[in-house]
């Protein structure tokens, strides 16, 4: 998985003409589907490096970073509403429209996947799949538990240094040994915290439950067994599934929370089925 950075580094571009500047990178012939992968918090485009490996010989792959993750832009004013859902589907759209893409199959982890179902909620035209894993469909942490949250990690940062912490959140996001080792050497170097604690802040109080139930876009929701922090919050996507035929759920064995690093070969394989029955 690492050996392959380089390679794509390489094809690093960033677009600036929106909100704030998106990194992102881009491969394929645009004739094919097009895929957009959007990563989890904490991450980057490079999150997706397996899937634009494996994507890009039949399709036209875009990974983007995140506004305030990896090389992309900060907004002059920080703070949970210029980090929130909405600027982030925004910011994909934006990056969208400048590279021509219509309409697209769209996959994110984490808060990647909750930016999408804020994509689908907003521009569901735009969408011919949805695919999450790690996103649950409802979240109502109490507003003393995000605001304590965010300052106990500010102050571990401090306190023990950003490598201490990202070592932590890294052994909690994953669960194979080469999934760890390249978080380490290329994400959390990058990873702003203070960004993290505007995120955390904004996603605290959300929910698409009735999106989930009603939609028409076909949804993906792979449900990583290893992801230990999102079992319980997923249970109102289990019962979305029961109302909505486009709705289809999937387990992965021995995937954590970034599923598509423990497990890339075996998510591939999913994705893969889920577009060619929506073919």
């Amino acid at each position: 998985m690492q050996g392959n950075v380089e390679k794509w580094r390489k094809r690093v571009a960033v677009w600036d003409k929106g909100e704030v500047p998106i990194e992102y990178v881009a491969a394929g012939d645009k004739k094919d589907q097009a895929m957009v992968f959007v990563h989890s918090l904490l991450a980057n485009w490079k999150q997706f490096i397996p899937q634009l490996e494996h994507f890009s010989k039949d399709h036209y792959v875009l990974s983007i970073s995140l506004r305030g993750h990896g090389g992309s832009g900060r907004p002059a004013h920080e703070s949970p509403e210029t980090y929130s859902l909405e600027k982030f589907s925004s910011d994909v759209l934006s990056i969208c429209d400048h590279l021509g893409l219509e309409r697209f199959h769209y996959v994110g982890n984490s808060a990647g996947g909750l930016t999408g179902y804020e994509f689908l909620s907003r521009y569901p035209e735009r969408l011919k799949t949805l695919t999450t894993f790690g996103s649950p469909g409802d979240v109502d942490f109490p507003l003393w538990l995000t605001r304590g949250y965010g300052r106990f990690m500010s102050l571990v940062v401090r306190v023990l240094g950003q490598q201490f912490y990202g070592k932590v959140a890294s052994r909690a996001a994953v669960c194979t040994g080469d999934a760890y080792q390249f978080l380490i050497d290329e994400v959390v170097w990058e990873v702003n915290w203070q960004v993290v604690r505007h995120v955390f802040n904004s996603i605290g109080k959300i929910s698409f439950v009735n999106l989930l139930e009603t939609s028409t876009v076909p949804i993906l929701v792979i449900h990583a067994e290893k992801d230990y922090g999102f079992q319980r919050l997923l249970r109102t996507t289990y019962e979305a599934e029961k109302k909505n035929p486009h709705l289809t759920i999937k387990q992965l064995a021995n995937a954590g929370h970034l599923a598509n690093l423990d497990q890339p070969e075996a998510l591939n394989r999913i994705i893969e089925k889920f577009l060619k029955e929506d073919k």
